[in-house]
């Protein structure tokens, strides 16, 4: 959906009836010149923006009253006089205008009224919890406040339209109460999420009418499709030369994903093994389900950081360069050089346009955020194609809270979710476990396209230790090892170097991969290890499970450290990725060692070892993998919603009494305090590090994403006091040069050798 702020604006707002004027904002032209915004004119627009993102999900009156309602405490002569010392230069005063609206939605309409009392209280600070605090909103919703004068707001103003609740009555009629619980709680979050949005908006065109121009400028998903269909022909020509069977079966997968398109809205699956084609596939379904059903957007939702950037690229490829908007973690970035980076920026606050990439991370913290700047996106998730891809990847702690958000989305909200993977989770709703209903697979034979597609033959090889295992790695040409930690994958590439040195061979042929080495660094690494394996040359290589995360790259001989049958999936993703043997090798082991403690990495494996023990030298076949899921999940048992969210929800459902702060302080997907530092890693990299110290810039910024890692709170400290890290611009960290002498490896990246070092450093990626 495309519109202009200006079809909000409400013209020539005069003193009618001899009011006083009230103004909502001020801006300073120049020193002698100061334009204000009208009260009247600024709640009208709101309301009627807010309306329009509501009327997607039936609520276009609820909307407009929360828009009309939001600011309606600027009425008071104390906000009056607030504006009026700004304007004068004196200091300003703290208002508490928001309450006014929230306690006046409340007293007409009471416990349908709560609904909007959220919003209005919360659209400057925040959902709030309903109780326990004084800032909560019961609390507010009894404050005592200098009565507005009402006979000097417009009518128009103070009408609002009947709250119809028709919608929500048949939303949940048959419901069961965890699914009304957290429905109404879900709903909430929508209608903050949109006058939140709306309030923004308008602000942004009176206070910045420049930036806000700058909105709304992506191509149409109308165009954009064109665009990849053209590309997409060009590129299959192309690839169908190089190998006719494989690509045959790639355009097979495409042709029936756009088939599927055609199908009502709601869940699909598409599960395609690795080289496949998932991705375009996937996109291609995107684009035709969108256009059939007048869907907005596109949200692709990858798993991890590491690889964001490679899949927008791949995006960007087939539909062009400023197409596509990437959100993820990311520094606070405030200097702007440049109007086409400033755009993207502007589409990651509330993501207005077609095509985004996000991560796990952003996409379903966002979800279950109290804070305006996360959840002011939200409504623009209704009528969107989201795409999971590595649907396996959601975080099990959070998977019921996760589960019944994407169900509240798919049911009430318009949208369709796709669940892409070569390793489909067993999320359809069985025997107690509450998932999904309703999961329509794209593709029609997955079990004869996973025996056709098969280019590995998988066998465990049991228990060995490390020094046993480096044996074995020196004797293969080209390998690939993948293990569940830094701290192993360190110690098993020297351990091979030792192996190597005994019979006096080159140890540069070994190579190690973590998220210890900044990325342009991994970058380097991978481009040499493409070219040795091009090229035939001795090539061995230790990897976390980074380098399954959807790296392109091919070994005839790949050993995985015992893990979820997914993960192990995933490293057979890089063992024959060409099919240019008729079966690559696939070893499973079990470390001597044991599997570290990493969130549920031993839980996963243990119950991958004993699916594996009965499926013997076929455990990738999809049956057991769904097992293992099952089995997984069953075993997590409560712990799939381990900070009971669900629950909070159903003891509020009685009086809508939720607990917006503390349900988002306990959904956190990444709980531990990360520090990002910055490397000097080249001179490009030791330029912008230079030019950081003295002017705070989006684009070096942007730029120096390249050249980040992130580390434990600990590790941070240890550089600090062995004075390896040096402060920039009182917000960032990069190491010295000391630090690059002492603490990073050409080799291994960021490595201290001390105990507590690896302790802290046992961490996955």
């Amino acid at each position: 959906m495309k519109f202009l702020l200006t079809d909000f604006k409400v013209d020539n707002i005069l003193d009618k009836g001899g009011f006083m004027v009230y103004y909502a904002h001020l801006r300073k032209i120049d020193d002698s010149c100061i334009k204000h915004q009208y009260l009247e004119e600024h709640l009208l627009n709101v309301a009627k923006m807010s309306s329009r993102f509501t009327k997607k999900f039936e609520a276009q009156n609820w909307g407009y009253t929360a828009g009309i309602w939001h600011d309606i405490g600027k009425y008071s002569d104390k906000f009056q006089k607030k504006l009026r010392r700004i304007e004068n230069g004196e200091s300003d005063i703290r208002v508490d205008h928001s309450t006014y609206g929230a306690k006046l939605i409340f007293e007409k309409e009471k416990k349908l009224g709560k609904i909007i009392a959220y919003c209005i209280a919360g659209h400057h600070a925040g959902l709030a919890n309903a109780t326990g605090t004084p800032s909560s909103l019961n609390e507010r919703l009894h404050k005592d406040l200098k009565p507005l004068n009402f006979d000097k707001v417009p009518e128009e103003i103070l009408s609002h339209p009947k709250l119809k609740t028709d919608f929500l009555s048949r939303w949940f009629i048959n419901s069961p109460d965890r699914q009304r619980a957290f429905g109404y709680s879900f709903f909430i979050r929508m209608l903050f999420s949109s006058l939140v949005d709306a309030d923004f908006l308008d602000t942004e065109n009176f206070m910045s009418p420049e930036k806000s121009a700058k909105r709304f400028s992506y191509p149409s998903l109308e165009e954009l499709r064109n665009i990849f269909q053209k590309k997409i022909k060009e590129f299959q020509k192309a690839k169908l030369l190089e190998n006719e069977e494989l690509n045959k079966i790639r355009n097979k997968i495409y042709q029936e994903c756009i088939k599927s398109a055609q199908k009502k809205p709601g869940f699909f699956s598409l599960t395609v093994p690795t080289g496949g084609g998932k991705t375009l596939s996937s996109l291609a379904f995107a684009f035709e389900h969108a256009m059939k059903y007048h869907l907005d957007h596109i949200i692709y939702v990858i798993p991890y950081t590491s690889i964001i950037e490679q899949n927008a690229d791949v995006f960007r490829k087939f539909l062009g360069e400023n197409s596509v908007v990437e959100h993820h973690s990311n520094y606070v970035q405030k200097d702007l050089e440049n109007d086409q980076e400033e755009i993207r920026l502007l589409a990651t606050e509330n993501w207005d346009a077609p095509i985004i990439v996000t991560t796990n991370v952003q996409f379903f913290e966002s979800l279950f955020s109290n804070r305006t700047s996360r959840a002011r996106k939200l409504h623009n998730i209704s009528k969107s194609v989201v795409i999971l891809d590595e649907a396996q990847m959601i975080p099990t702690d959070y998977l019921l809270p996760s589960l019944e958000a994407l169900r509240e989305l798919a049911t009430h909200y318009s949208s369709t979710i796709v669940l892409c993977t070569a390793t489909q989770p067993a999320l359809n709703k069985h025997e107690n476990f509450p998932g999904l209903e309703n999961i329509r697979e794209i593709v029609s034979e997955p079990r004869q396209l996973m025996i056709k597609l098969k280019r590995v033959r998988e066998k465990y090889i049991g228990k060995i230790d490390q020094e046993e295992l480096a044996k074995r790695l020196v004797l293969e040409k080209q390998v690939l090892c993948v293990v569940n930690s830094r701290r192993e994958a360190l110690e098993l590439y020297k351990s091979i170097d030792k192996s190597i040195e005994k019979k006096k061979s080159d140890p540069q042929v070994n190579y190690h991969l973590s998220a210890s080495m900044c990325p342009e660094h991994r970058s380097k690494i991978l481009m040499e290890i493409k070219e040795d394996l091009k090229l035939g040359r001795v090539c061995r290589v230790v990897s976390t499970q980074l380098i399954e995360a959807g790296v392109d790259i091919d070994f005839p001989t790949v050993y995985r450290s015992l893990a979820g049958l997914d993960s192990i999936a995933q490293a057979a993703g890089r063992c024959n990725r060409e099919g240019k043997l008729k079966y690559g090798n696939l070893f499973v082991f079990k470390p001597s060692k044991g599997i570290p403690p990493i969130s549920d990495f031993r839980t996963r494996a243990e119950e991958a070892e004993a699916i594996i023990q009965m499926e013997k030298n076929d455990f990738l076949s999809l049956k057991p993998i769904h097992e293992f899921f099952k089995s997984f999940y069953w075993r997590k048992g409560k712990n799939l919603d381990k900070n009971d969210i669900i629950q909070d929800c159903l003891q509020g459902i009685k009086n809508l009494d939720f607990q917006f702060r503390d349900m988002a302080e306990k959904f956190k997907i990444i709980e531990d305090s990360q520090k990002v530092i910055l490397i000097p890693y080249d001179k490009n990299a030791d330029n912008l590090i230079k030019s950081l110290k003295f002017h705070l810039s989006r684009n070096t910024l942007r730029k120096l994403q390249r050249y980040t890692v992130q580390i434990p709170e600990r590790v941070f400290e240890q550089l600090c006091s062995a004075g390896y890290i040096e402060a920039l611009n009182n917000n960032f960290w990069s190491l010295n040069e000391i630090g690059m002498k002492e603490a990073y490896s050409e080799k291994t990246g960021l490595t201290l050798d001390t105990p507590d070092f690896y302790q802290a450093e046992n961490t996955i990626l």
